[in-house]
């Protein structure tokens, strides 16, 4: 029946329900074909190829299923993943194989998955956008920059220039006999 615990110490283990499911997976940014060969409300026996490593976080998907785990043993091809919440279990097992991605999905899994480093990038056009609306705010501001300086100078060049030929004619208004 697959439940242990006749000898003192035993934990009381709970039923696996062999199957043959193809599956994906991803650890880290990578995904990989796996086959899930058991399942529990808590956790899988998944074969692959190239096995996570003991203690990553793993995502596995299966239709419009999506199940985060943690591996916690690995044997050759075989590891074992213990789910973060309770597996739908039938869900999972007779949940149809896609043809293709999901859209929603796919935005989702990219949403929360890589939430931290998506505000930083954008889209190559994005990026230029951004770029370019940069460019035109630096000219701008260049613009008026060179604008106040202009202005400033001239004022200052204006007030040097009346001041110094403010005493020269205030100097000759008294000699002619002015007041």
């Amino acid at each position: 029946m697959g439940t242990g615990g006749d000898r003192p110490g035993e934990y009381q283990r709970e039923e696996r329900i062999s199957v043959v499911i193809p599956s994906r997976m991803r650890v880290d940014n990578s995904w990989t074909d796996v086959c899930i060969r058991n399942i529990s409300s808590r956790g899988l026996l998944v074969a692959s190829i190239t096995p996570p490593p003991l203690g990553s976080y793993v995502e596995i998907r299966r239709g419009t299923q999506i199940i985060v785990a943690r591996a916690m043993w690995t044997r050759g091809q075989y590891c074992g993943l213990r789910s973060q919440e309770k597996l739908p279990v039938q869900r999972i097992i007779t949940e149809p194989r896609l043809t293709s991605r999901p859209q929603v999905a796919i935005a989702e899994t990219v949403s929360t998955a890589d939430r931290r480093r998506d505000s930083r990038r954008g889209s190559p056009g994005d990026i230029a956008e951004r770029q370019d609306r940069s460019r035109r705010f630096a000219s701008a501001f260049q613009f008026v920059v060179l604008v106040a300086a202009a202005l400033g100078a001239s004022g200052w060049a204006a007030s040097s220039v009346y001041t110094m030929l403010a005493s020269p004619l205030t100097a000759a208004e008294h000699a002619l006999g002015g007041n």
